[in-house]
């Protein structure tokens, strides 16, 4: 943002000044105190402030053989300078002008200070010091300090207002009197207090549960509409921080919240085809929905080695469908890759460059660090053995089922009829006594059960469980004989399975 500083002509005789935005100090009479500075917040500073708190401004002052020794010096006194502009670097509306009060001594110099509380606005600040006798003045010259007082300095912190499609933002603020949407490509959105400088909102209608089928809890909202003009700049504003904004009759901020974007999205992006790897003649393409990303690339591996070098594969972005894509050839198969996906992240209001696994992953490297490029459909070597001509049992009744839940690493991780290796995964399962294969404890009791009346299992987590060291080598489990040693509620056992 262009510094400028506020200039002021002083016409001794007239006592009158004229404030405004410039590049330049004040003007200064011939006789002058010999330096005024070090205004603290400095000039050309750039601060925010919450409605209703205080800000406070100090400055110094030096006069030789007056401000030298301890204590105000005599005859001295400093001004606040103040006001409200339209934009930093514009004309003040209004001039306040409020003494300030000696606070001590800093070195050689006297220091000056004082308190107020602004209202909700954009204002520019300076000082200024004048001693008596003889009369002299003069302004401290490192340009004019500028202040936003706002009633939400931090916001969006929450997203009340829903963006329906490309025309319609629902919102159930109905108390402003103007209506702005506002975002940064960059984000850390700061939200203007003052209306103007955002794409304007017009009123449409008030919305009930039938106004939209997709969003029926929109009852009682208000649908404010977004310029034709506008369309083109959708797709970049839904990769930065965006928000909506309302503002009383002065145009002042009184209230502002973030937007979800599920229904924009779906408006602009829906997309119904194919996603991850997919297979054509042998050779994968990649494919991700992301409208939202500002960029996707492709980081591809030969290996899941953590020291394997890494292959940067551009991807195309799709307009029409928010996909992201890229063709690989029949050499990338059984291959590893993750995305470095640059976003808009709520969490921290940044753009930030993440480093992800596919949603749609159909194998994972170790603790989840890579996906992995496979051809579930066609490549045998993935099957066991009967898989393609396997049924799945008909599900006619399903009142008759009986569910038994089952924990993954639980059923076989302390059983002793498991080979170590196998205990606590998929393949402990396999230990039916079928095939060849010995029957475990486990699968005993599984089989009992059955008899028993039992029609379904349901494992979990069947995917990854983010919380448990896969590698064994680096996986540290508590000793279950310490462990029972204690109490079920002992803290000595949280701090064991804790460490």
């Amino acid at each position: 943002m262009k510094a400028y500083w506020v200039r002021a002509i002083v016409v001794l005789f007239l006592g009158m000044s004229l404030f405004h935005g410039g590049e330049r100090g004040y003007a200064e009479p011939e006789q002058v105190l010999a330096w005024v500075g070090n205004m603290y917040p400095s000039g050309l500073s750039n601060n925010i402030l919450s409605l209703g708190k205080s800000f406070t401004v100090y400055t110094q002052v030096y006069e030789p053989m007056v401000t030298n020794f301890s204590g105000r010096g005599e005859n001295i006194s400093c001004t606040l300078y103040w006001g409200e502009v339209d934009e930093f670097g514009g004309d003040w509306n209004h001039v306040h002008i409020t003494p300030m009060s000696y606070s001590g001594d800093i070195g050689y110099n006297d220091e000056y200070g004082i308190t107020i509380t602004p209202e909700t606005g954009l204002y520019e600040f300076t000082t200024r010091c004048s001693s008596q006798e003889p009369a002299q003045v003069r302004w401290q010259n490192e340009g004019n300090g500028r202040l936003v007082v706002s009633p939400l300095p931090d916001a969006p912190t929450d997203r009340r207002a829903i963006w329906l499609d490309a025309r319609t933002i629902a919102w159930n603020q109905s108390a402003g009197a103007f209506y702005e949407l506002h975002y940064a490509t960059d984000g850390d959105l700061l939200v203007p207090v003052r209306y103007g400088s955002g794409i304007p909102l017009n009123l449409h209608q008030s919305l009930n549960w039938y106004s939209n089928r997709k969003f029926p809890y929109i009852n009682g909202y208000d649908a404010w509409q977004l310029p034709r003009s506008i369309t083109g700049q959708i797709p970049d504003i839904l990769r930065s921080e965006v928000a909506i904004a309302a503002y009383d009759t002065n145009g002042k901020l009184m209230d502002s919240t973030g937007l979800q974007l599920q229904g924009i999205l779906d408006d602009l992006y829906s997309y119904d085809g194919d996603l991850g790897v997919i297979y054509k003649d042998g050779a994968p393409t990649l494919k991700l929905w992301a409208p939202t990303a500002q960029s996707v690339v492709l980081r591809r591996f030969i290996d899941a080695n953590p020291a394997t070098k890494v292959e940067i594969e551009p991807m195309q972005f799709d307009p029409d469908t928010g996909v992201w894509s890229v063709q690989g050839d029949p050499s990338w198969d059984k291959q590893y890759y993750q995305y470095e996906v640059k976003v808009y992240t709520p969490t921290t209001r940044q753009i930030e460059t993440n480093l992800v696994t596919d949603p749609y992953s159909v194998g994972l490297s170790t603790n989840s660090r890579l996906s992995q490029i496979l051809d579930l459909d066609h490549d045998s070597s993935l099957k066991p053995d009967g898989w393609d001509s396997l049924e799945k049992p008909g599900f006619t009744v399903p009142e008759d089922i009986a569910i038994y839940e089952v924990h993954v690493r639980d059923f076989s991780r302390d059983d002793q009829s498991v080979p170590a290796q196998h205990r606590g995964t998929f393949k402990a399962f396999t230990y039916n006594g079928l095939n060849g294969n010995p029957q475990s404890d486990g699968m005993r009791h599984l089989m009992n059960l059955s008899q028993a009346g039992l029609t379904h299992l349901h494992l979990l987590p069947a995917f990854d469980f983010a919380s448990v060291e896969e590698a064994v080598d680096a996986r540290i489990d508590p000793n279950v004989r310490i462990l029972s040693s204690f109490a079920p509620d002992a803290v000595q056992q949280q701090a064991i399975i804790g460490s």
